[in-house]
């Protein structure tokens, strides 16, 4: 069990346990008031209660409406299992449906935040263990194409898509969706200080007109120590000294 400070989850059976890049993505991006919200990829559900408790505490007023999906059965267990302890508010409704993304696209729904921590090391070593290499390699189950296809169909006229990657997969995925959807925020996730950074935090949506801001965010000082700009963004979430 993973323990954040005011919820902890499950993830003992998911296909990818819980990590730094899940917590970042749903952390850092500027969250709007959203009130359909699709975490594809779900996994244990991480990304997506964490969206649930920032919208609570930024939109206490407003209805949420929070769908996970996932092709690994075990790991929409995990979820829906967290689902029965997490603190959501009156206001928010969550599930979870064991589901691709492609299958899932076809009911025609419409979202305003459409959130993913895809598969994304394609063409390198497989894991030795099939369901880790349904979690971590876009070959076979869900490409860059089809997650940038189904993901213009699925998000509403103002909606936002926050995805993040590594930094050499995030320029294969801009070119894929440059003539779809517009990239408005970018930060630039630095591991240790001096260090290049190894993930790149995007969020896109319709709108050309709006600029394109570019941050960093480094995690570590060059003694080992988490930053101070770390310890804020993840201060309502994570034990961090």
């Amino acid at each position: 069990m993973f323990h954040f400070k005011h919820f902890s989850l499950y993830h003992e059976n998911s296909s990818i346990k819980i990590g730094t890049d899940s917590v970042l993505l749903a952390a850092v991006p500027t969250l709007p008031n959203a009130h359909s919200v699709l975490d594809i990829g779900c996994g244990c559900g991480v990304i997506a209660f964490v969206t649930a408790f920032r919208l609570k505490k930024l939109f206490p007023d407003s209805q949420h409406n929070i769908i996970g999906i996932d092709i690994d059965e075990r790991s929409i267990e995990d979820a829906r299992r967290n689902l029965v302890f997490f603190p959501k508010s009156e206001n928010q409704h969550i599930d979870f449906i064991n589901i691709s993304l492609q299958e899932y696209s076809k009911a025609g729904k419409k979202f305003d935040l459409i959130v993913c921590n895809p598969p994304f090391f394609s063409n390198s070593l497989k894991p030795a263990s099939e369901r880790k290499r349904q979690g971590k390699h876009s070959d076979n189950n869900l490409s860059f194409k089809e997650l940038a296809d189904n993901v213009t169909e699925l998000l509403t006229p103002n909606g936002h898509f926050h995805l993040i990657l590594p930094t050499n997969e995030s320029d294969i995925f801009k070119e894929l969706v440059d003539n779809k959807l517009h990239k408005f925020q970018e930060t630039d996730i630095i591991p240790v200080k001096g260090e290049k950074p190894n993930r790149r935090i995007m969020v896109f949506g319709r709108d050309g007109a709006i600029p394109t801001s570019h941050n960093t965010l480094t995690i570590r000082a060059s003694n080992g120590l988490y930053t101070e700009e770390y310890r804020d963004i993840t201060a309502d979430f994570l034990f961090v000294k």
